[in-house]
């Protein structure tokens, strides 16, 4: 299901499509947000460590971020 047809549950008074756009914005802003969209590949481990480190570091903060 694309991002933009996902409402995050409201928190706080804040309406599921506000907090979509919240969550969006921070995850642009943090450098995450093409974790999110998929637009690019999970490395994989055996050809590049490093690379795999970051993207698994990357797609944990962007969990993170949509759980909270």
């Amino acid at each position: 299901m694309p991002w933009s047809l996902v409402q995050c549950g409201s928190g706080g008074g804040i309406s599921g499509v506000h907090r979509s756009v919240q969550v969006r914005t921070y995850l642009i802003a943090q450098d995450i947000w093409d974790i999110v969209e998929a637009t690019i590949e999970c490395p994989k481990q055996e050809d590049d460590e490093a690379a795999f480190k970051a993207w698994s570091k990357k797609n944990a903060m962007a969990l993170h971020v949509i759980q909270i």
